[in-house]
């Protein structure tokens, strides 16, 4: 289930949830649909194949335009609400994936709603590995409703970018760069749902022949990295 529509606003409120899944013997399995497609295991698979080198830096983002209409939990803080919750998630767990380990928050700023509530986000991230991230997020209202995500990887030897990897089953490109030389990649099994890809997933996990992507772990590494954004954001 998303963290988000469990209202869990917090990386202790979140161990809680982990500590319950242990006792009881259950994975917890947080609910990041894109990492379970083949669109995007295809980027990870060339970048952790060294396609364009060594990573060095990366820059993510994912804005599209909310209303601030009544009853709309984005814009309510109790209920986990704002930009970087909802969308700013994303491009931070592209880059977590990516970089194979956990972010030191450098900078962050934000815009601010009057219900407190962040409608957009921008933060650098500096990883352990020498990597570098740069990520967004903006909901604010004036933006269309549209879906405008991408993951750009700048690495030795060149770049790999990829639109949409949030839901590329509703249409995506994938393209490696080096020197002069431009590639499109297609990828097999492209337009199946995000969401199919990730309940095959939770099956595999279910019958133990295969090992949780995004377990209560890796959530809670999510959720500290947030925590610490908002921090440097509201310093």
């Amino acid at each position: 289930v998303r963290l988000h529509a469990l209202h869990i606003a917090d990386s202790a409120a979140l161990q809680q949830r982990q500590r319950v899944a242990e006792l009881c013997g259950r994975p917890l399995i947080e609910a990041f649909h894109y990492r379970f497609h083949p669109v995007f295991e295809q980027a990870l698979a060339l970048l952790q194949g060294g396609a364009i080198g060594d990573v060095q830096r990366m820059q993510a983002h994912f804005n599209i335009g909310i209303r601030d209409a009544p009853g709309e939990l984005r814009y309510a803080p109790e209920l986990g609400g704002g930009a970087l919750m909802d969308l700013g998630c994303y491009p931070l767990h592209w880059t977590r994936v990516v970089a194979g380990c956990e972010p030191e928050v450098q900078r962050a700023s934000a815009k601010w709603h009057v219900t407190d509530v962040d409608t957009a986000m921008v933060a650098s991230l500096q990883f352990p590995n020498g990597v570098h991230a740069d990520i967004a997020c903006d909901m604010s209202r004036d933006l269309p409703h549209v879906v405008d995500a991408a993951l750009v990887v700048f690495g030795s030897s060149g770049e790999l970018r990829l639109e949409n990897p949030l839901a590329p089953h509703n249409g995506y490109s994938l393209t490696l760069r080096r020197g002069v030389d431009v590639q499109d990649i297609a990828v097999a099994g492209d337009r199946r749902s995000t969401y199919w890809c990730q309940l095959q997933h939770v099956k595999a996990v279910l019958d133990g022949t295969q090992r949780q992507y995004t377990g209560g772990a890796d959530a809670i590494n999510t959720m500290r990295a947030i925590d610490a954004i908002y921090a440097q954001a509201r310093d």
